[in-house]
């Protein structure tokens, strides 16, 4: 297994990397139906890229964390998830840093990644982040 994906706690969650495996603990609500307006309504679509050796080995060419939300409106959910631009986008994924076991210079980064187009994680920062 290359990737393991969870998403019940219904929050977001950190993302690490445990014996080459790709952990994402949680995505949050994303394409949530379950409530009409979920106290927390920001979620993180995660994008694997593979390659393929010439040997026929499958490795990993790449990650992209994406900041979103389960709803375009912020008093109700419409059921139409958005990315998340600009401060809200940035401060999900510093968020999201800061949980993470991730080191991104040592991270695989999908050459077009949000990660890579807007710079927002810099850092490896302690694990003491605000999400749960």
């Amino acid at each position: 297994d290359l990737n393991a994906v969870d998403h019940h706690s219904h929050v977001v969650n950190g993302v690490e990397v445990m014996d080459g495996v790709n952990v994402v603990y949680s995505l949050g609500n994303f394409c949530f139906g379950g409530n009409r307006n979920p106290d927390d309504k920001r979620c993180i679509i995660f994008q694997q890229s593979f390659g393929i050796t010439e040997s026929g080995e499958i490795v990993d060419a790449g990650i992209n964390i994406i900041p979103a939300s389960v709803s375009g409106r912020s008093d109700t959910n419409d059921y139409q998830p958005r990315i998340l631009e600009g401060d809200a986008g940035a401060s999900l994924l510093k968020n999201v840093a800061k949980i993470s076991n991730l080191t991104p210079e040592d991270t695989i980064w999908m050459e077009s990644s949000y990660e890579i187009q807007n710079g927002i994680i810099a850092t490896n920062a302690a694990n003491d982040g605000d999400l749960q």
